[in-house]
C-alpha cells in the first residue's frame, strides 16, 4: 500500500489508531499485532487474534523504514506497529533550543 502523509489507520485487533506524519514514496505494509492496518472507515476482518503484543503509547511518534516512515499515535493500544514485518521504534524527541 501507498503511504500518504495525514492518512488515518486502525488496527484490525486491538484499539489503535495512527496518523502518517512521513510516508516512504515506496509501497509498505504497516502493520498493528501482526496483521495490516486498515483505512479508518474500514471494517476489520473477523477471526483475527493479536500476534505481536507491545503497547504503544497516545501522542508518541514512532519511526521505520530507516526514518522514511513516521506515525503519530492518535489513540493508543496494545498491538505491536511495524512496517514490512520489522517493529517501528519510538522517535527521539528533539531538544528545543534555549531562550535566554
Amino acid at each position: 500500500m501507498l503511504l500518504k502523509v495525514g492518512q488515518r489507520m486502525k488496527s484490525q485487533v486491538c484499539e489503535s489508531q495512527i496518523i502518517v506524519t512521513r510516508a516512504p514514496e515506496v509501497e509498505a505494509l504497516l502493520e498493528c499485532g501482526g496483521h495490516p492496518m486498515i483505512e479508518i472507515a474500514a471494517e476489520p476482518a473477523l477471526g483475527l487474534h493479536l500476534d505481536a503484543e507491545a503497547a504503544n503509547l497516545i501522542g508518541k511518534r514512532y519511526d521505520g523504514s530507516g526514518g522514511a516512515l513516521q506515525v503519530l499515535v492518535t489513540k493508543p493500544g496494545v498491538g505491536q506497529l511495524s512496517v514490512d514485518g520489522v517493529p517501528l521504534e519510538l522517535a527521539e524527541t528533539r531538544a528545543l533550543p534555549a531562550s535566554d
